[in-house]
């Protein structure tokens, strides 16, 4: 067969005997040489061109390889493979080793001098870059990329990105360290994850921390449990465990404070050994040192805090300036809340827009805002405002409590007051001691000090005028100057401007129209002006009323007082008092007791005075023969008795009386043809009762009454009857 490619040639030169069908045998003719020659070259050029798609499996080394195999393939300039090129011993391109590393395990792959150096056993590695996995031996499914990345590694799972990523890491496993530098000096650590250049760079033996960002946790040695996202986050943290760290330089100084969570452009950034703390934020809780258990959500706030513990603080600047160790327990949100208080301040509460703004260099205490602008300009301890500008202008008062819209705006130095509801006490300054609780009680108070008004608008335009007492629905609305008044119930004292000592209580109106005078004393619904009885300027007077205000008693504050008994109000019909004497008003209309209701003993020093004056008498004639023989009669009609009730009472010690018998002159009257009704000396009085009582608190029983059982008694004027009897004598 002619031999038309090289591939077709022996290895043995006694067997190559033609070129292309030219004799180049033993004894050949010279010619022949010549053209085998010229075929030889002409092939050489085709198998160099690849024109005949020949194979090049030679020259073999000085250690013989397997059949079709090189050992050692030098190429000064390209070369060129159209097929599969397989290279068993791996490969040197431009000085940059290419392979399965040692042990050329196949699962392996190693780019770059030095890389996988010592393995014999560890698979599923990969290693890109000079002197990554260097080291490893048996770790497994680790991968590196990177010079030095993974160097020292000898354990599993690994993964480092970025030239010196993990270089030292031993015996740390499922770790990953993406960027220059990152993980460099962890050895043992384990399940680390690292993104950027020097994230976790000082890393030795913790586990489980997440750093991400350039320098980010780049001082944590064995500190373990922490995550840092950004540039420099935890930059400085040491053995800090179990923190937070999210944002440019996020907890930047932390080197030993546990359990901290910062998110936030330098949040947290000055905290060394504070620990629970959370801040969300840029510089929220910034310069923080020391202090513990500090909440801080929303841009630098608790930003100036540095040794204060257990605060909180949401809103822009919120509890800004709060600073050294004594400023604990505040709580502050909203924006600019508690925004200057000083390291003195501690358990204060602000709530709302500027709510406890106050002013740099104050300390406080135990204050509570809550409200846009509550208790702004604060200054002082144990205040509680709620309510929009509630408290707002209150400097060094203390105990002052505001709630509602508004309430005790301009209260600057005034304590120990109370507003509740819109408007309460709003232009109190100075005034101390105050309570309003209602809808604008007390709105145009400023001075006066020492008032209580509850009610919608109770003390409305009080000033100045101290020591009131205003409870109901615009009690005292009208009151200014005047002092020492209480009111009590809707539209008490409405109209009182400068009366004072005033005290008038009822459920209607009470005092309505009192304006001016002082010392009186109202109770019930009177207004002032009613039934006939007007003394609205008046001072001193003394009214019980019902809830009608119809009076039922009065006393003109000198000598004079009236009871008024009459159900209709009727101020004509009256017992009346003065000096030394107790009256009826009109003459001649009232009595005293009932037959039902009888007084026991009537105790005098002179005897009962009876009008006997001719002009109030008429049909005036002496008496006849019938009356004369009945009074002849009833003379000796006197008995001794005893009542049965003081037996009752008393038994054997039951006194006896003398007297008649009612029902014995009545027959007497009969007897000589007389009718004992028409004399007013003899008695019949008829009522009802129910068990025994003629009445009950609404009234006395009727005909009408169910159960109702009818009594009678007789009687007898004794004044008469002696009279009567004497005229027969």
């Amino acid at each position: 067969m002619p031999r038309t490619k090289i591939s077709e040639f022996s290895a043995t030169a006694a067997s190559n005997t033609d070129i292309d069908s030219i004799n180049i045998a033993e004894g050949c003719a010279p010619s022949g040489i010549n053209d085998a020659i010229r075929e030889l070259m002409s092939q050489l050029k085709d198998f160099q061109t690849g024109a005949v798609g020949d194979s090049f499996n030679g020259p073999v080394g000085s250690t013989t390889a397997s059949t079709g195999a090189f050992t050692t393939l030098s190429v000064s300039s390209t070369l060129g493979v159209t097929g599969v090129s397989t290279l068993t011993g791996g490969a040197v391109v431009q000085g940059l080793t290419v392979g399965r590393g040692a042990g050329a395990v196949s699962t392996n792959t190693a780019v770059g001098a030095s890389a996988l150096t010592a393995n014999t056993s560890g698979i599923r590695n990969t290693a890109v870059g000079d002197n990554s996995l260097a080291t490893n031996i048996t770790g497994a499914e680790n991968t590196a990329v990177g010079r030095y990345a993974l160097q020292a590694n000898t354990n599993n799972y690994n993964t480092a990105v970025g030239s010196g990523a993990l270089s030292v890491n031993a015996g740390g496993f499922e770790n990953t360290a993406i960027g220059r530098n990152s993980l460099t000096a962890n050895t043992s650590g384990l399940s680390l994850s690292a993104g950027g250049a020097y994230a976790l760079y000082s890393n030795t033996t913790g586990s489980y921390s997440t750093a991400f960002g350039k320098d980010a946790l780049y001082s944590n040695t064995t500190a373990s449990n922490n995550t840092a996202v950004g540039y420099q986050a935890a930059y400085s943290n040491t053995t800090g465990a179990t923190i937070t760290a999210v944002g440019r330089q996020a907890l930047y100084t932390n080197s030993t404070g546990a359990n901290n969570v910062a998110v936030g452009n330098s949040a947290l950034y000055a905290n060394t050994t504070g620990t629970n703390n959370i801040s969300v934020g840029d510089y929220a809780n910034g310069q923080n040192t020391t202090g513990s258990y500090n909440v801080a959500i929303g841009r630098s706030a608790l930003d100036a805090n540095t040794a204060g513990s257990n605060n909180t603080a949401v809103g822009y600047q919120a509890a800004y300036t709060n600073s050294s160790g004594t400023g604990n327990n505040n709580t502050a949100i909203g924006y600019q809340a508690f925004l200057y208080p000083q390291g003195g301040s501690y358990d204060n509460v602000a709530v709302g827009y500027q709510a406890l703004y106050s002013s740099a260099g104050n300390n406080f205490q135990y204050s509570t805002a809550v409200g846009s602008g509550a208790l702004k300009v604060n200054t002082a301890s144990s205040n509680t405002a709620v309510g929009y500008q509630a408290g707002y202008s209150t400097t060094t008062g203390s105990t002052v409590d505001a709630f509602g819209y508004g309430s005790l705006t301009a209260n600057t130095t005034g304590s120990n007051v109370v507003g509740m509801g819109c408007f309460t006490l709003k232009s109190n300054t100075t005034g101390s001691n105050n309570t309003a609780v209602g809808r604008d009680a007390l709105i145009n108070n400023t001075t006066a000090s020492n008032n209580t008004a509850v009610g919608y608008q109770a003390g409305y335009s009080n000033t100045t005028g101290s020591q009131h007492t205003f409870i109901g629905r615009f009690s005292g609305t009208y009151n200014s100057t005047g002092t020492y008044n209480t009111f009590v119930g809707d539209y008490a004292g409405y109209n009182n401007t400068t009366g004072s000592y005033n005290t008038y209580v009822g459920a209607n109106s009470t005092g309505y129209l009192m304006t001016t005078g002082s010392k009186n004393t109202i109770i019930g619904g009177y207004s002032g002006n009613q039934n006939g009885l007007d003394f609205r300027t008046n001072s001193n007077r003394v009214v019980l009323s019902d809830g009608d205000g119809y009076v039922r008693f009065y006393h003109d504050g000198n000598a004079t007082g009236f009871l008024y008994p009459n159900v209709s109000g009727s101020s004509s019909v009256k017992y009346g008092w003065d000096t030394d004497r107790f009256y009826p008003n009109p003459d001649n209309t009232l009595n005293l007791g009932l037959a039902s209701l009888r007084w026991n003993t009537l105790y005098a020093s002179n005897p009962i005075i009876n009008t006997s004056d001719r002009n109030e008498k008429q049909d005036i004639q002496d008496l006849s023969e019938a009356e004369l023989a009945v009074a002849h009669e009833i003379k000796g009609l006197f008995k001794s008795f005893r009542w049965k009730s003081a037996v009752a009472e008393k038994g054997d010690g039951a006194r006896i009386h003398i007297g008649v018998i009612a029902q014995d002159v009545q027959e007497a009257f009969t007897k000589h043809g007389l009718d004992a009704t028409r004399y007013a000396l003899w008695c019949s009085d008829t009522w009802y009762e129910v068990d025994g009582e003629p009445r009950n608190n609404d009234g006395f029983y009727t005909a009408e009454t169910p159960n109702a059982v009818s009594k009678t008694r007789l009687g007898i004027r004794y004044e008469e009857l002696l009279a009567f009897v004497i005229a027969a004598l």
